[in-house]
């Protein structure tokens, strides 16, 4: 007997078995029922077209399907959701390449597709799916604006449960829930699960549980968290020290003194993973910890630092009852006579104060990256402290001035803060700035421009993505840079080059050399795809738009490039 015989003879429930597999894609599906009646009645069973849905959206909830849906039917209509997505994604660089940055309001054809949870959970899928392609050197721009569009819907969805959450009684907010909320809003193309989170800190305060004295640790086979209260003044510091141990002195966490102002200092997730972080952050951590074995402590905005409070003497007098660690220094116990307690600073402050915070400690190292061209994140970090503090005017002037510069969610800006009722001075000066200041606009560049990796005087690589004849920056720049001390002074070519380092350049062509065949390697720099569509290894291809600006340039780059190859010959 031939094998379609054998695949006919098999019982329906077989052949579905087998059609569910994940080594079949819905295409072998429509091919298979293509190929007599029979299969093509096993390929419309609705639990095979279920199970192909939960293949492809693995993070769909079903619920969110409606009541005994058709699934095949389902699975159409999240494709050509899917379509969608992609069709924006596309068109995406011809519209917005001139924009130094994309509003909001662009947007707003994606978020329109957004119409249910599950609707929601397919957008988010296919944008992801994008970005996390195993080709890491293809297709960057639509690369480029997926991480554009995946911020914006992350952002828009992470607003509510900010909201949601700073809406909760102060002793109902948990600490780590407002730090994995700040770790998904900065870093929103990486899955951040919050159960990952929360399981890791579950885990390493039953470590702690393992490490106490055995009468201790009895009295805790309810479960955490314990509730406040488990413990005796004398067992909660038993129990601290038992933590002091387990997260110095067995796991290794400490403070980060060598990289203090790296940004995977501030975030939970990474100070679990890495063991490594700043004063607050530590502090988060150990709070979090302290509170699942049943330990209330609070947090103290202690000037230039950052400490929390335990109250390990509840009878004595208030100046008297509490007892400060340092965590930064390893969980170091600190007496009310080695802190100034004058200070209105030693106070417990809110978990809204503590975000606050953390927020205004990315913000310092965001600044430093605008310095040098990447203004991006600054305004992510600044969009969310004011999420968390939307009373604060300095901040709320400081949002518009970034928005101004980059040209971007202007009518939604000054509509929400004239609705406020804002009548400073100055807020009024930069609106009027706003709309009779006009925007310059860039003129396209027709000379011959090789784009390929180059060697930074520096010690910097970089990709070139645009040039001047000669330098057109400001006299007072050109005097900071040292610019006048070159042999060519400011009369060269000065060339717009993105740096491995995150930032942006203005180089003068002296101070460029084509680096040497071993020397090529891929720039690690968020910009690259809105240029570039592609990385051969050796040099980057333009996309249409900067191809529009440098008709010749392709020709002339694989030009130098066949010269090297016969030179190394």
């Amino acid at each position: 007997m031939d094998l379609d015989s054998h695949l006919l003879n098999l019982p329906n429930e077989i052949t579905e078995k087998i059609l569910q597999s994940l080594s079949l894609g819905v295409q072998d599906i429509v091919h298979v029922a293509h190929t007599c009646k029979h299969l093509n009645s096993v390929c419309q069973s609705n639990s095979l077209w279920k199970t192909k849905l939960q293949q492809r959206w693995s993070k769909l909830s079903i619920k969110h399907c409606g009541t005994n849906p058709d699934w095949r039917d389902v699975y159409k209509e999240y494709c050509t959701l899917a379509g969608k997505v992609h069709t924006f994604i596309r068109g995406m660089s011809a519209k917005f390449y001139k924009l130094e940055e994309i509003s909001d309001s662009h947007f707003r054809e994606l978020l329109s597709l957004m119409t249910s949870s599950a609707a929601t959970s397919v957008v988010q899928h296919e944008l992801m799916s994008t970005i996390n392609n195993n080709n890491r050197w293809k297709n960057l721009t639509n690369k480029y604006y997926t991480r554009k569009a995946i911020q914006f819907v992350k952002h828009q969805l992470l607003k509510g449960e900010w909201k949601h959450h700073l809406s909760q009684p102060d002793t109902d907010q948990k600490l780590e829930d407002g730090a994995i909320l700040l770790s998904q809003w900065c870093r929103p193309t990486e899955d951040i699960c919050r159960a990952d989170v929360c399981q890791k800190l579950d885990d390493l305060a039953g470590q702690v549980i393992q490490q106490l004295p055995s009468e201790l640790a009895d009295r805790c086979r309810q479960g955490l968290p314990l509730p406040y209260g488990t413990w005796s003044s004398d067992q909660e510091r038993t129990v601290l020290e038992t933590l002091n141990h387990v997260m110095f002195v067995v796991n290794g966490y400490h403070g980060n003194e060598q990289d203090y102002y790296n940004k995977d200092n501030s975030y939970l997730d990474k100070v679990i993973e890495r063991k490594l972080g700043i004063p607050i952050s530590l502090s988060l951590l150990y709070v979090s910890l302290a509170r699942r074995l049943g330990i209330e402590c609070l947090c103290v905005n202690y000037p230039s630092h950052f400490l929390i409070k335990w109250k390990e003497h509840p009878l004595a007098t208030t100046d008297r009852q509490f007892t400060f660690i340092d965590v930064f220094h390893k969980g170091k116990f600190l007496s009310p006579n080695e802190i100034d307690t004058r200070l209105e600073v030693v106070k417990g402050i809110r978990p809204k104060q503590v975000y606050a915070r953390m927020c205004r400690n990315l913000m310092n190292i965001f600044q430093q990256e605008a310095r040098h061209g990447n203004i991006s994140s600054l305004k992510s970090i600044l969009d969310l402290y004011l999420q968390i503090c939307p009373e604060d005017l300095e901040e709320k002037i400081l949002c518009l001035r970034i928005n101004i510069h980059l040209n971007v969610n202007l009518e939604e800006l000054v509509s929400e803060n004239l609705s406020s009722k804002i009548q400073d001075g100055h807020f009024i000066f930069i609106v009027l700035t706003m709309f009779f200041v006009p925007k310059k606009d860039k003129q396209p560049f027709y000379n011959v421009f090789t784009v390929f990796l180059c060697f930074y005087r520096y010690n910097y690589m970089c990709v070139l993505y645009g040039w001047d004849p000669v330098c057109t920056a400001s006299e007072e720049w050109i005097i900071q840079m040292g610019v006048h001390n070159l042999p060519k002074k400011d009369k060269q070519p000065f060339y717009n080059v993105l740096v491995e380092d995150g930032s942006n350049r203005y180089a003068a062509q002296e101070n460029l050399y084509h680096p040497s065949a071993d020397q090529y390697c891929e720039i690690d720099h968020p910009d690259v795809g809105k240029y570039f569509m592609e990385f051969t290894g050796r040099y980057y291809i333009m996309n249409d738009e900067k191809a529009l600006q440098y008709p010749d340039d392709a020709a002339v780059t694989r030009a130098v490039h066949e010269s090297k190859d016969n030179d190394a010959q």
